[in-house]
């Protein structure tokens, strides 16, 4: 977790692995360069030409563990932003050739955010069975890294639909557990952060503010993958701001939040991020300025699938047009966003 002096010696090793022209060692250097960057720094734009360089390269060399390392990483980039065909593409590749080779930690990576790219298209059941199969798999192998996380992943799952108890159960599960287990901040982070999303629903304002805070404490603890759960957590201290009647201090966490998800290039975070703003416009009284960033958040759902985003999107549009007496436009919104809560009941069996 050294950040800055692992960039300087991995680029002193690229720079030999060229001179050398060896290409197994410049796909691991860069690959070594986009973990440390993204991991650290959230830098997923910048190094994502990395990602699919080292992917190139190990396509041509003899090495099953530094190909699906380096698929892995490629998937990985994509399915934070928000391009998730492409990104399963690579995932499932890449846990085929480490499962192959016995790389349990990678292919363990990949079945993480296997299931992140399926719960970000909806596809719900298809997410729990890979972060189960990830479950078993930590409990296993006593891998720890993956056992600090398997709770709150799949606490998540159950957020997104509302299952309030099994996700409140799960987070708390996973707060222990990582607490427990492991050294650094982020998988309680996302945890904790959770906790008080099910009580900012279940409008327990207190119980939320707790939580978040608690959450928010843990941000100076460590930079790695502290991006991943930042973004969210602004927002959902947003969220909180918007329900205890604080609009300008509502506006500040979504505009940080929304900064943060753009630099990132997470489209579904901006996406959320738009959508709270557009929220805090119409609890302002700005109804057209409301609507206005709804639809942009609704357009960018619909552009990467993300069922749950048009969902939101569409609901909260619906009940503004509503307020501006557009009856008509408002029932189709409505309309649509239940046609979208239908279509991802259709893919549920439990």
């Amino acid at each position: 977790h050294r950040g800055e002096e692992a960039i300087q010696y991995n680029e002193e090793a690229l720079v030999i692995a060229r001179e050398l022209d060896d290409r197994a060692f410049q796909a691991v250097c860069l690959a070594n360069r986009v973990q440390v960057r993204s991991a650290g720094y959230g830098q997923i734009v910048e190094t994502t030409p990395d990602a699919e360089e080292a992917l190139r390269l190990s396509k041509g060399i003899e090495n099953p563990q530094l190909l699906a390392l380096t698929l892995i990483f490629a998937g990985g980039a994509f399915q934070w932003r928000g391009d998730f065909d492409r990104s399963l593409g690579y995932l499932h590749e890449g846990a085929e050739v480490a499962e192959r080779s016995h790389a349990g930690f990678l292919w363990g990576s990949a079945a993480f955010m296997i299931g992140h790219a399926n719960t970000a298209k909806g596809n719900y059941e298809e997410a729990l069975r890979w972060y189960h199969r990830l479950s078993d798999y930590a409990s296993a192998a006593g891998d720890k890294f993956w056992i600090a996380r398997a709770p709150n992943i799949m606490g998540g799952v159950h957020l997104e639909v509302y299952d309030l108890d099994e996700a409140i159960r799960l987070n708390l599960e996973g707060d222990e557990v990582a607490h427990r287990t492991f050294p650094w901040p982020e998988p309680r982070g996302h945890s904790l952060l959770k906790v008080g999303l099910v009580h900012l629903h279940r409008g327990e304002l207190g119980r939320a503010e707790e939580f978040l805070g608690r959450a928010w404490a843990l941000l100076e603890g460590d930079t790695w993958y502290r991006w991943r759960w930042h973004v969210p957590l602004l927002r959902a201290r947003g969220e909180l701001a918007v329900a205890q009647g604080k609009h300008e201090e509502a506006w500040t966490f979504a505009e940080q939040s929304l900064e943060m998800a753009r630099q990132s290039d997470s489209k579904k975070h901006v996406a959320r991020a738009q959508r709270l703003q557009g929220e805090i416009l119409a609890a302002r009284g700005d109804l057209e300025g409301g609507v206005r960033l709804l639809e942009e958040s609704v357009q960018l759902a619909e552009t990467i699938k993300t069922p749950r985003e048009v969902w939101l999107g569409k609901a909260g549009l619906g009940k503004v047009l509503a307020r501006m007496g557009k009856d008509k436009q408002a029932e189709a919104e409505l309309s649509r966003a239940a046609e979208v809560i239908e279509a991802i009941l259709g893919k549920l069996q439990t």
